[in-house]
C-alpha cells in the first residue's frame, strides 16, 4: 500500500493496529507521509519477511524509512542514502512485541512503543538494528 500510495486510496490502518477498547491512536505509518517513494536496492535477493518502503517529503525535507520485521530475530541493516545528505542524527519510532499476535488491553501493555535517536556514520550511511516483531519508522532530516 505504501509503495503505491498514489493508487491505493482510503486505506484503514486503525482497525489493524489499535488498543483494545480504545478509539484514539497515533500510527507512525500515517503520521509520517512521503510525497515521493525512493528506489531501494538490496543485496539479499528477497522481499519478506522483512518489508520496507522509503520515501521523502519535499515540504518537510525528511526521509522516512518504514520497515516491518516479522522475523523472530532482529535484523541489522546497512543503509546508504546515495545522493541524499542527512543530518548526523535520526529519530527511530518503534512498535514491538514478543510475538506477532499480541495486543494491548486495559490490563496489559504487551505491545510497546519507543522513540530514540540514532547516529549516522556520515551524511548518507548508517547501520540500524530492527527489532524482532517490529514496525519501525526512521526519520531523517535532509540537508
Amino acid at each position: 500500500m505504501e509503495r503505491n500510495s498514489d493508487l491505493v486510496k482510503l486505506v484503514a490502518y486503525a482497525p489493524l493496529i489499535k488498543r483494545e477498547g480504545q478509539e484514539q491512536w497515533k500510527l507512525e505509518w500515517s503520521s509520517n507521509r512521503a510525497d515521493t517513494i525512493l528506489q531501494v536496492d538490496h543485496t539479499d535477493g528477497e522481499f519478506g519477511p522483512f518489508y520496507w518502503v522509503v520515501g521523502s517529503n519535499k515540504d518537510t525535507k525528511q526521509v522516512f524509512i518504514k520497515v516491518a520485521n516479522i522475523r523472530d530475530t532482529e535484523q541489522i541493516v546497512s543503509i546508504n542514502l546515495k545522493s541524499l545528505a542527512a543530518n548526523t542524527e535520526g529519530v527511530a519510532r518503534v512498535i514491538t512485541g514478543d510475538c506477532l499476535d499480541l495486543e494491548n488491553s486495559n490490563e496489559s501493555t504487551a505491545v510497546k512503543t519507543d522513540e530514540s535517536v540514532f547516529k549516522l556514520y556520515s551524511k548518507s550511511d548508517f547501520e540500524y538494528t530492527f527489532a524482532a516483531h517490529s514496525a519501525t519508522v526512521l526519520i531523517l532530516q535532509i540537508q
